[in-house]
């Protein structure tokens, strides 16, 4: 069974409840949850996903595929597609993909939330 809240201390300033400001529960609390009711939390941990693909291209790969490439979405089989701005790029990315998906896997092991593998499309 559910306690039931503690109204003892409100009161009734001007017409409007109100009380002490230590009173309010814990705002990061709520938003826990809140995030947790909505999935955000995995929202979130999926952006990490994409947006750690702009610092490894930088990193681990060539200017021009750092340039061309971006991370577009998270597929519900947990798969990143990279946006690819030239088809020059796109087929180039082709032969490496084996050694960039595995790559790309080692570089986010530390994430909650991991991608089964990286598709290229060509997007402008």
């Amino acid at each position: 069974m559910k306690e039931e809240p503690d109204y003892s201390k409100l009161k009734l300033r001007n017409g409007k409840l109100s009380t002490k400001a230590k009173d309010f529960h814990d705002s990061k609390s709520i938003l826990e949850k809140v995030f947790k009711d909505l999935s955000l939390d995995e929202k979130i941990q999926d952006f990490e996903i994409m947006k750690s693909w702009k610092s490894f291209s930088a990193e681990r790969s060539s200017k021009s595929i750092a340039n061309n490439t971006f991370a577009h979405r998270i597929t519900k089989d947990r798969k990143l597609i990279i946006g690819v701005k030239s088809a020059i790029i796109a087929n180039e990315l082709q032969f490496q993909k084996a050694k960039l998906e595995k790559n790309f896997i080692v570089y986010i092991k530390d994430l909650s939330r991991k991608i089964s593998g990286i598709s290229f499309e060509l997007r402008s």
